[in-house]
């Protein structure tokens, strides 16, 4: 006995099916019901279902994403500038750009850091030794390079012991959080632009 045609199922005239925007993602598109939309039930799971994800944040975790920038940016920080017992003034500042020892730690950090750790990366890689992870670039590393000049708790420490009792040790310990300072101002610019031209590749493409 011959099968009969299959039949094709029309649409329900007060339906329509929607395509979702394309948000760029791997995958493939899906079709919004826009009646679902309309349904109490669907907006009803899609409220228990944001409700149990805060309930899922415990009330400690909360707290430390709220409190990480304020820690990062502030308290460590002024932790770190209250316990170098400098004076920061404009003299001091002054004084130990005039000396070759606060000079050269300046100098070092900024500059012996970005050049020393991407010189080594480089070469690693042009031996074979090593390869830069995926996704990475040699801007990208130059930022982090320059991170590496930045210098609190463990230089300050061993400034107190290579000059303890000496003026070097406060211009040092000044010099030290110049150059930090520079360092970390160098780094962002760095890693910024890497970020922003980045982004803009795929659009350009």
């Amino acid at each position: 006995m011959a099968r009969p045609p299959p039949i094709r199922r029309q649409p329900h005239p007060g339906r329509r099916r929607v395509r979702a925007p394309d948000t760029g993602a791997p995958r493939q598109r899906e079709l919004i019901d826009t009646d679902a939309l309309a349904d109490i039930s669907t907006v009803q799971a899609a409220r228990e279902t944001a409700a149990l994800a805060r309930d899922s944040v415990s009330v400690i975790e909360w707290l430390e994403h709220f409190f990480h920038p304020w820690t990062t940016f502030v308290i460590v920080p002024l932790f770190a500038l209250a316990n170098a017992g400098v004076p920061l003034g404009a003299g001091a500042i002054a004084d130990t750009l005039s000396t070759r020892t606060a000079t050269g730690i300046f100098f070092g950090l900024v500059v012996g850091k970005l050049v020393g750790i991407s010189a080594f990366a480089w070469i690693g890689t042009r031996i074979g030794i090593c390869r830069l992870p995926d996704g990475a670039t040699w801007r990208g590393l130059l930022g982090v390079a320059a991170l590496g000049g930045i210098g609190f708790t463990v230089s300050i420490f061993i400034t107190g012991l290579a000059f303890e009792g000496t003026t070097l040790q406060a211009q040092a310990t000044v010099a030290i959080l110049l150059a930090s300072l520079a360092a970390a101002t160098i780094a962002a610019s760095i890693l910024l632009a890497t970020t922003t031209s980045s982004a803009q590749e795929p659009q350009a493409g």
